[in-house]
C-alpha cells in the first residue's frame, strides 16, 4: 500500500519528532479531502446498487435458465454488497461530520435483455475497481484508508464473477489499473446511467457550486458541504483567517509550506521539503514526491500521478535465501 505523509506525522508528533506551528498552520485539507472521497465512494455504490436492486426486481430465478454459468443467488449477494457498502459509508461520512451525497436518478438501459444486464454489471464491477484503486491514495486518514481498502477488495471479487460469467477471464491482469475521479466521472456522464441528482449532492451550507458566496466567498465548493478553502483561509465554511508565515521554527529546525499541512517546522536529519511544481511537500530524507505525496522509491513508482508497484525493485537478499532454501528441502524430499 502507498506510503502516507499524514500517517507518519501522527506518529513523530507523538514521539516528539516533529515541531508543529500550532500558531501558524492554516487549513489542512486532509480532513476534507477524505470527506471528498467518500462521498465519490458513496456516489458510485448508490448506482451500482439501485442497479442490482431495480435489476434484480425486473428479472428472476427464470431468467437465468439459459445462462448455465450465471448463479442468481450470488448477483442476489452482490446486491445486499452494495446495499452494505451504502450504509456504512453514509454512516462514517456523518461520523465525521459530513454530509453523505443522496441517490440519484438512474437509467441503464438494459430493458427485459438479461445478457445486457450482465454485461452492464459486468462493466461497473470493473470501473468501481478501477475508481476505488485510483482515490484510495487520497486518502489521508489511516482508518478510512483500510475501511476503504475492505471495500475495493469485495468489488475486485464482484469483478471477477461478472468476468466469469459474462465469459471473459476472471482475472485478466497482474496489476490494476488506477483511474482518477476525474475520469470515472467524465465516463459515467457518457453513459447516460444518471439522469439526475438531488440538488444537496453539489450545494455548500444551501449555496449552489458556482453561486456567488459560496465558502463565504473564501473557497470552492468541492461537494456536499465540502468548502476547499483558498490560502490564508480556513473552517468548514472558510469563514476564519489564518496565518501562513514560518515565525515560529527555531533553529535547527527549518520550515516547510506543505501543500496539504501548511507551515510545518520540521528536523532536517530526518525529514525533507520537496519541491513539487508550485508546491512543496514535506516528506522522509529517503522518499520521493507523486502527485503530492510520499512514497519509497524501493517499493513504488510513479506513473502518470498514481504510485504503482515497483516491478524493477532489487531483490531482497534474505527473502532469496528463503526461497533457495524451500527448493533445496523439496528438491531433497522428491529425490528420497
Amino acid at each position: 500500500m502507498k506510503t502516507f505523509l499524514l500517517l507518519l506525522l501522527l506518529v513523530l508528533v507523538s514521539c516528539g519528532l516533529l515541531q508543529f506551528n500550532q500558531a501558524t498552520i492554516c487549513d489542512t485539507v486532509d480532513a476534507k479531502q477524505d470527506l471528498l472521497v467518500l462521498n465519490y465512494a458513496l456516489s458510485l455504490e448508490h448506482l451500482e446498487y439501485a442497479f442490482y436492486r431495480d435489476g434484480l426486481s425486473a428479472f428472476s430465478q427464470s431468467n437465468v435458465a439459459n445462462f448455465s454459468n450465471v448463479d442468481y443467488s450470488y448477483l442476489v449477494l452482490i446486491r445486499d454488497h452494495e446495499r452494505d457498502h451504502v450504509g456504512n459509508l453514509s454512516q462514517v461520512i456523518q461520523s465525521f461530520n459530513g454530509v453523505p451525497v443522496q441517490e440519484c436518478t438512474y437509467e441503464f438501459g438494459y430493458g427485459s435483455d438479461f445478457a445486457t444486464f450482465l454485461s452492464i454489471a459486468r462493466t461497473l464491477e470493473n470501473t468501481g475497481v478501477s475508481a476505488y484503486t485510483g482515490a484510495i491514495a487520497n486518502i489521508t486518514n489511516k482508518v478510512l484508508l483500510t475501511a476503504s481498502a475492505t471495500i475495493a477488495t469485495v468489488e475486485a471479487r464482484h469483478a471477477s464473477y461478472l468476468n466469469l460469467v459474462n465469459r471473459g477471464i476472471p482475472f485478466p491482469d497482474s496489476f490494476d489499473t488506477p483511474v482518477s475521479m476525474m475520469d470515472i466521472l467524465a465516463v459515467l456522464n457518457t453513459t447516460g446511467f444518471i439522469r439526475s441528482c438531488p440538488a444537496q449532492n453539489t450545494e455548500c451550507f444551501g449555496m449552489g457550486m458556482t453561486a456567488n458566496g459560496v465558502c463565504s466567498g473564501n473557497g470552492a465548493c468541492m461537494g456536499a458541504n465540502i468548502c476547499k478553502c483558498n490560502r490564508g483561509f480556513k473552517g468548514a465554511m472558510c469563514n476564519e483567517t489564518c496565518d501562513t508565515s514560518c515565525s515560529a521554527c527555531q533553529s535547527p529546525s527549518q520550515c516547510c509550506n506543505d501543500i496539504r499541512l501548511g507551515s510545518i517546522c520540521f528536523n532536517t536529519t530526518t525529514h525533507q521539503c520537496v519541491p513539487n511544481g508550485e508546491n512543496n511537500v514535506l516528506c522522509a530524507v529517503n522518499e520521493q514526491v507523486c502527485n503530492n505525496f510520499c512514497y519509497d522509491t524501493n517499493l513504488f513508482q510513479c506513473s502518470n500521478g498514481f504510485l504503482v508497484p515497483n516491478t524493477n525493485r532489487p531483490a531482497n537478499p534474505q527473502s532469496e535465501v528463503m526461497k533457495m532454501k524451500r527448493r533445496q528441502y523439496f528438491e531433497r524430499k522428491l529425490t528420497k
